[in-house]
């Protein structure tokens, strides 16, 4: 199946991965986690079933299944926020003191939703329905963009947590690789947005997908 033919799509220049410059886009505010600071690198097997880039043993995603959270799963007794992200980042730290998570070791990041290529009516459900007031409200310039994840509302990634056929990643590959940073994330929204719709085609039990930012501060 050609997921591609109905979606607009501009080559890139060739040049080196990591070099792609990230396009930071205000988004809305999800909420706050800690995530590994080094997980464990995927196998080979792994990385072909599940990612566009068969050189990134490391990817990072919004979703936690692909790159974990530093804080235990058990013995969950507080609210923490919409989609298992923290909302209030006074309230993660003291948790984070609690359950003993060193942040030396781990990485803060943020996850925004990017609501302005949505519809009125999926903008309205976002805002009304699947998300809360977090504080701090807003980011400052202290917070550093990682790249853009295509995920579904409950942050099952697209991009790296829905496996590929063979057909469909060496269909994919040649277009969309080149497009994804080291993080195995995109660096223009608009990248993103084109192939959430695509990731609609090809995963519709999981459909809609959004772009995701993902957002670390460090210090």
């Amino acid at each position: 199946m050609q997921y591609e033919e109905a979606f607009w799509w501009v080559p890139l220049k060739e040049m080196e991965p990591e070099m792609i410059l990230t396009h930071r886009q205000s988004g809305t505010l999800v909420g706050f986690d800690l995530r590994e600071e080094r997980s464990s690198a995927w196998s080979g097997e792994k990385r072909s079933l599940y990612l566009l880039r068969d050189d990134i043993a490391r990817p990072l995603s919004v979703d936690p299944m692909v790159w974990p959270s530093c804080f235990p799963e058990v013995e969950r007794t507080e609210w923490r926020g919409v989609l298992d992200q923290w909302s209030d980042l006074a309230v993660m730290f003291d948790a984070a003191a609690r359950a003993r998570i060193d942040q030396q070791v781990s990485r803060l990041i943020a996850t925004e939703v990017m609501l302005e290529m949505l519809s009125a009516e999926a903008r309205a459900e976002w805002l009304s329905t699947r998300l809360e007031e977090t504080s701090p409200s807003r980011l400052g310039p202290e917070w550093t963009l990682l790249g853009y994840d295509v995920a579904d509302q409950w942050l099952l990634s697209g991009l790296s947590n829905c496996g590929y056929v063979r057909n469909e990643r060496a269909e994919l590959q040649p277009k969309w690789a080149q497009r994804l940073n080291g993080q195995h994330l995109f660096g223009d929204p608009a990248d993103a947005f084109a192939f959430a719709k695509v990731t609609d085609h090809r995963v519709p039990e999981h459909a809609p997908f959004f772009v995701y930012g993902l957002l670390e501060r460090r210090g």
